[in-house]
């Protein structure tokens, strides 16, 4: 992985990055690399990116995953006029996930596309961000040459249920209803299981010397981290059988208990204002809340909205200034709109008008970690570390106030290089059924997994001496 790179500078905020690609204006820029995942053919998934320079020598790049077995473009994004530096740090950790190969645009081209025509065969759409990031690519016309490409297995559509893929059982009931019973391959995770034989808590020495003495061949530390991302299910059940470092905060965790004991998770809204909100309140609420959406939908003009989202929530402050829900909409408009100054202020002015406002609390917690104020955090909640503990009069909690409570200690935890507590944090989060609108931070995931392979990495090479390679095995297998 490359090493002392510059730091990637900020993005000037007069550039209406969403406007630039919705317009096409992108595919004026020449297109100065592509590349895609080495066993695109073998995996049925390519990981495809296409760059395209400006005139000031900065990229903006589109990224596909693109499923080859009937799904097609199952998440796509970009990246708008980013240096050379940035360019090369995103490559460079996406490489020590997969190895990354050079492809001709044209190739590139034919699997997005190709993909996409081939899941709506099967009714399924692409990501709905494809309408944004499509324009990134070049026009799908017959200026781009053919290329026959396979899509399918073994001339049928091919499902591979995935538990991280919320719409697989969408997909598998458009397979049934378009080519039926029968006429597709369907592999489920036990199925993949069982195939890998991947449970590490049941492998014998023989496993482990095996699988050590791969890691051991790789030539360098990148084919290590390679090994090891693609490997993380042994990687994360070695560190969670090696990495024992209790502090005082999970102490006192322990004491108190971490589960979600006396405690309820629901989906309908809560009221913890005090009061009882007018029937208008609660329309201007709702107001504001669609208004938001409609500003955090990528395919939209972002900053006339959010112009219009921000006056419209100004005046519900006036109008309502005890609902402490309207200043949370405004500075979520504020980053919308890259208002960074403005964001902040309107942050420590709700927990200060606020403070005992779980979001407010959360987001001028975050506000903290960026800036380094990392011991000031734990003040802002009492010295508590669950929201039972936090909020002992209420016994309901929304799903997004766990989710959100939660994610904002995993990324306290990894600021604080404490492994243990930020993956505790996060595993409460996966051990939940949420709707796809409940989004679990991906960012937050990669950090942490990231993190969780260098830990073992150190292991794996020595640079550890808390165990010899056998005593690891033998920790292992206990």
């Amino acid at each position: 992985m490359a090493k002392h790179k510059k730091k990637p500078t900020k993005l000037q905020a007069h550039l209406n990055e969403d406007n630039y690609i919705k317009t096409g204006k992108a595919r004026n820029l020449p297109i100065v690399e592509c590349l895609i995942n080495a066993d695109w053919q073998d995996a049925g998934i390519a990981s495809v990116i296409v760059a395209r320079q400006h005139v000031n020598q900065n990229f903006t790049l589109g990224l596909y995953m693109v499923d080859l077995y009937c799904v097609g473009v199952k998440d796509t994004h970009f990246y708008f006029n980013i240096s050379e530096d940035e360019f090369i740090n995103l490559t460079d950790t996406i490489s020590s996930q997969y190895e990354l190969s050079e492809c001709d645009y044209n190739l590139a081209h034919n699997i997005i596309y190709g993909a996409v025509a081939y899941a709506e065969e099967f009714e399924i759409p692409p990501h709905k961000d494809f309408k944004l990031t499509q324009m990134i690519l070049e026009e799908d016309n017959d200026d781009i040459p053919l290329i026959d490409i396979e899509f399918g297995k073994d001339g049928k559509p091919f499902l591979v249920e995935s538990s991280y893929d919320s719409k697989t059982k969408f997909y598998y009931s458009q397979l049934l209803k378009h080519v039926g019973a029968g006429n597709f391959h369907f592999l489920s995770e036990e199925d993949q299981y069982a195939e890998d034989d991947y449970y590490p808590e049941d492998w014998e020495k023989e496993d482990w010397d095996e699988f050590f003495e791969d890691l051991d061949n790789c030539d360098t530390e990148e084919d290590l981290m390679t090994e090891l991302v693609e490997s993380f299910e042994a990687v994360r059940y070695i560190f969670e059988k090696t990495l024992i470092n209790p502090t005082a905060e999970t102490k006192m965790l322990a004491t108190e208990g971490l589960e979600m004991t006396e405690m309820e998770l629901v989906f309908e809204p809560i009221s913890t204002l005090g009061y009882k909100e007018s029937a208008e309140e609660i329309k201007d609420v709702e107001t504001c809340n669609k208004a938001l959406r409609e500003c955090q939908d990528i395919t939209t003009q972002v900053d006339s909205k959010a112009d219009k989202l921000i006056l419209k929530v100004q005046e519900a402050i006036v109008k309502w200034p005890k609902n402490p829900i309207f200043l949370n909409y405004l500075f979520s408009a504020y980053q919308l709109n890259k208002n960074s100054t403005a964001a902040k202020e309107t942050a420590k002015l709700t927990h200060k008008l606020f403070p005992s406002y779980l979001f407010g609390k959360i987001v001028y917690a975050r506000l903290l970690i960026q800036e380094g104020k990392l011991d000031k955090v734990p003040e802002l909640f009492n010295g508590q570390y669950n929201l039972k503990a936090i909020y002992p009069e209420r016994t309901k909690f929304h799903v997004q106030e766990f989710l959100a409570f939660n994610i904002l200690w995993c990324s306290y935890f990894l600021e604080k290089d404490d492994l243990y507590m930020a993956n505790l944090y996060y595993m409460m989060n996966t051990e939940i059924d949420v709707p796809d609108e409940y989004i679990i931070d991906t960012e937050i995931l990669f950090r942490l997994n990231i993190k969780i392979c260098n830990y073992v990495k150190d292991l794996i090479l020595g640079d550890s001496t808390k165990f010899t390679r056998e005593e690891l095995i033998k920790t292992l297998m206990n």
